[in-house]
């Protein structure tokens, strides 16, 4: 039972939460980090002695761990723990495509890599795995935005272009997700996550991990001719 009470909090997503907090991409309230730990212990103790009060003390915990990720307290950690994680994530991606020069925006590596100087190539090669970092991190997003329960005006919800870019509306004349010419739809030309990310940040897209209330200020902002009745 202990062990289902274990697989119950990961399908809340708490156990992907903490995945990604002790793999160091962002970081997670320390209750809910160690309350996850005694939940782990929990779960051992009943495997090798399986008692009743274990488990209640695991369903118990289970709830408590829930609550501390739910509601209002969801937009806190998204505001207080992968808002920042973002922050770096993205100052770090820019410091590599730097380093990378005209690297950044090639979707694999090339022979001329070669001769490159080292620092070059290692940059490369972090923005060739930046994907990693950035999926652990949108998806810690997507899961507290589930949590939280607070609606947005966004029609796309999660999905939305405004759930990752705030400005989209200022690069509507050179980019437009929904435009059926390619070179406007996808100016990066190429399916490669480093060289769509290193395009957004060189021409102003200010990617965020929105909470439902600022991803409805920004949808609001992109679509201008709409009234708010």
């Amino acid at each position: 039972m202990s062990h289902t009470l274990l697989r119950e909090a990961n399908r809340r997503g708490i156990g992907s939460l903490i995945q990604a907090a002790r793999a160091g991409w962002h970081t997670v309230p320390n209750d809910l980090n160690n309350g996850y730990a005694t939940l782990e212990g929990l779960t051992a103790d009943y495997a090798n002695a399986p008692q009743q009060s274990t488990a209640d003390r695991a369903a118990a915990l289970t709830a408590e761990l829930v609550t501390t990720m739910s509601g209002g307290a969801a937009d806190d950690i998204i505001n207080d723990h992968i808002k920042p994680a973002l922050a770096r994530f993205v100052a770090d991606f820019q410091t590599d495509a730097t380093a990378a020069g005209s690297y950044a925006a090639l979707p694999n590596p090339i022979p001329p890599l070669d001769a490159e100087p080292d620092s070059v190539q290692r940059a490369y090669r972090r923005l060739l795995k930046a994907n990693t970092g950035w999926q652990s991190i949108r998806t810690s997003w997507r899961i507290l935005r589930g949590r939280s329960l607070a609606p947005t005006r966004d029609p796309a919800g999660l999905a939305s272009i405004n759930a990752e870019v705030s400005n989209a509306l200022e690069l509507r004349p050179i980019w437009n997700p929904s435009s059926p010419v390619s070179s406007l739809a996808t100016p990066w030309r190429h399916g490669v996550f480093h060289v769509r990310l290193n395009w957004l940040l060189d021409n102003g897209a200010q990617v965020w991990a929105p909470t439902a209330a600022e991803q409805t200020i920004a949808w609001r902002d992109s679509n201008p001719e709409l009234i708010d009745r």
